[in-house]
């Protein structure tokens, strides 16, 4: 299975590379500021329409998204306003990796999402932390204006990527390196995991019959990376039949895209515009992103057994 979506993890590669006697010191030495400051994740109690009894019937596929909506929706899909706020934690193959705080806002004349989190991964005996930022800057379509990402690491592995997009075309300035590259209509900016929270929000705009495709621009990867591995990709989002997952002694049901791209499949759950949690890989090779300020215990998914079934609690260090 191509592992492409964890590209902006990558950073790590040229870190490894350089482990030898002086790697404990110069880890120490070069730590990123906010490697030491967790991710504070306030906790958030379940919408009480999110709740229901294991009894109940799946909600139909074919039921308009604003009857499941966190946030009830306007009747034109290009009226859409909507907010929210909250943590995600990362997991690799089952172990903890990293967590992400961000704030989205929909407005019906832009759309702004920022975040802050850290990657973090055991080496040997050292713990690599890696803190980054991020900023996306969109119309109401969610056609980008800006997007800006910096990443924090340690032995001199900083990474920092600006981009203006005017029209048709994005000027990039990556560590001082500029380029031009053209921007497809349906373009999908995919950065760290929080950019995976806009994908309900783009399917209900742009979806027809239940399904949305999108050319995507990667932003990611290690500084050295070769121009031609980032820039413009694909993904199709497909509605499927919602799903019952288990948490917080609850049982839920939620909204479900299936995702296919040139990154992989994967699966997205969401409540309305609201995302709950992103599944990709299989039992030998997992990555889990998952709110971790509405369910600090993790969730469990109770069908679609061939999916990782079981998101481990956050708190596993």
């Amino acid at each position: 299975m191509r592992k492409r979506w964890l590209l902006v993890l990558s950073i790590i590669v040229a870190v490894i590379l350089v482990i030898g006697g002086g790697l404990l010191i110069a880890l120490r030495l070069t730590a990123p500021a906010l490697s030491d400051t967790p991710i504070a994740t306030e906790q958030k109690e379940l919408p009480t329409a999110w709740i229901e009894a294991e009894s109940d019937p799946l909600l139909s596929s074919e039921a308009p998204l604003s009857e499941s909506a966190a946030t009830p929706l306007k009747s034109a899909p290009d009226a859409l306003v909507f907010s929210a706020d909250g943590t995600l934690a990362f997991f690799g193959n089952g172990r903890p990796f990293g967590e992400e705080a961000y704030e989205l806002k929909l407005t019906e004349d832009a759309m702004t999402l920022r975040s802050r989190g850290r990657f973090r991964f055991r080496i040997v005996v050292a713990t690599i932390n890696v803190a980054f930022e991020q900023e996306l800057v969109s119309d109401a379509a969610l056609h980008p204006s800006s997007y800006r990402a910096t990443f924090d690491a340690p032995l001199g592995q900083d990474r920092e990527i600006e981009s203006v997009f005017t029209g048709e075309t994005a000027l990039i300035n990556e560590g001082g390196r500029e380029k031009e590259i053209e921007v497809p209509e349906s373009a999908f900016i995919l950065g760290t995991f929080s950019t995976y929270t806009l994908l309900p929000i783009a399917f209900a705009l742009h979806e027809e019959n239940g399904v949305a495709s999108f050319d995507v621009l990667v932003f990611g990867g290690p500084p050295d990376q070769e121009a031609e591995d980032e820039g413009s990709s694909w993904m199709v989002v497909e509605r499927r039949a919602a799903m019952r997952i288990r948490a917080n002694g609850q049982t839920l049901s939620v909204d479900t895209y299936a995702i296919t791209s040139a990154l992989g499949e994967s699966l997205l759950l969401a409540k309305g515009l609201e995302f709950l949690a992103f599944v990709a890989g299989d039992d030998e090779e997992s990555l889990l992103a998952y709110r971790s300020d509405f369910f600090p215990d993790g969730i469990e998914i109770l069908e679609d057994s061939d999916r990782p079934a079981t998101i481990p609690d956050s708190s596993v260090p």
